[in-house]
């Protein structure tokens, strides 16, 4: 920590600049001074390209599944599902919080292929070698992401219907495992 004090005080950076640099990796990578664990430079070994995409998972036809390295060394994860998926049109909170998604969504974006959610591991921390997620964790995480919109493809959002009447059992379409 205090060799990277020392680089940005040598390039003349700004206090501010300087601390922000200490506490988000991301930042000190954009400005050329970040250098990675020896936990990260072997997953970087193992793995060197930017981007891995996953089209040899069982059923995942009209799905997207990939991961990017980011500047830092840590890894996002993203799982495009089809349009037509009847979560594509809910925002990821809803599905962190209403359908207990399997990790933190925190983006979501449409694409060519569909709608793609996705999540991340480039907090403050998650550069160290105690916190960091590592090309097959964050593997392991999409293909559960996947799991997660495969089993919500037959999901139907339920109506506040309060008028009674039959109902022959069944739970309607909706997955119970996504409730």
């Amino acid at each position: 920590m205090e060799r990277i004090k020392q680089e940005m005080e040598a390039m003349g950076l700004n206090p501010i600049f300087r601390e922000a640099a200490i506490r988000d990796p991301m930042i000190a990578a954009a400005l050329g001074i970040y250098k990675p664990g020896d936990h990260i430079n072997k997953d970087k070994k193992d793995y060197p390209m930017k981007e891995y995409i996953f089209s040899y998972i069982p059923n995942s036809e009209g799905y997207r599944l990939k991961i990017i390295r980011q500047m830092t060394g840590t890894w996002n994860g993203y799982v495009t599902i089809p349009s037509s998926h009847p979560f594509a049109t809910k925002f990821y909170d809803d599905l962190n919080y209403k359908h207990n998604a399997p990790i933190e969504l925190t983006w979501k974006h449409k694409n060519e292929f569909g709608v793609e959610f996705g999540f991340d591991h480039n907090h403050g921390g998650d550069t160290d070698e105690k916190y960091y997620a590592n090309y097959d964790k964050v593997r392991q995480e999409v293909i559960d992401l996947f799991n997660f919109f495969k089993k919500a493809e037959g999901y139907v959002e339920p109506t506040s219907n309060s008028g009674g009447g039959g109902g022959g059992g069944g739970s309607g379409g909706n997955c119970d495992e996504c409730d």
